[in-house]
């Protein structure tokens, strides 16, 4: 969600004011069509991304135009949530992202270890793994469920920070 997006009543009320403004002006100048501004083009955006699941069109009573982006937009968003959805759980796609934030750790566990648990942190919040996927994916790693605890955290940069002292001297 776009972080111009402070709450939803804000985004309600500056849809619904725009709207309305739009509907006065066609009316006021006796215009016919009702043309959709940039700037309510884009509170339209913002209403879809807050009220996916709404019908804001009706509740808003969109003119035919405003009732048409509203569905465009909404329409993309969902496809882009469902696309997203699929790609938490593909595991084609899990192993992939892994594999390329792992990278080569050569014959050192220690350094595979703190990148193999970060790489499954990115891959959970980017792409908002729900529970069940979240537990199979720390238990690669013997963790619990809910992912490592700030000790296991500390004890694996601990084991990257030995690895590397070591890979520096044995370089010089």
């Amino acid at each position: 969600m776009s972080s111009k997006i402070h709450n939803s009543i804000e985004v309600y009320a500056d849809a619904a004011c725009l709207i309305a403004r739009a509907k006065l002006h066609t009316k006021i100048f006796d215009l016919g069509e009702i043309m959709v501004s940039a700037t309510t083009l884009k509170a339209i955006e913002r209403l879809a991304e807050v009220f996916p699941d709404r019908d804001m069109a009706s509740e808003l009573s969109m003119p035919p135009m405003h009732r048409m982006e509203f569905e465009r937009a909404r329409k993309s968003i969902v496809e882009k949530e469902q696309q997203r959805r699929r790609l938490a759980t593909d595991p084609d796609l899990i192993i992939e992202t892994l594999r390329r934030e792992v990278g080569g750790c050569g014959q050192y566990y220690e350094l595979w270890l703190p990148r193999m648990m970060g790489a499954i942190s990115s891959h959970i919040r980017k792409y908002s793994v729900d529970k069940a996927v979240a537990a199979v994916l720390w238990a690669i790693v013997d963790c619990a469920a809910d992912g490592p605890t700030d000790k296991d955290w500390n004890e694996a940069y601990k084991m990257e920070s030995e690895v590397w002292a070591k890979i520096r001297e044995a370089q010089e």
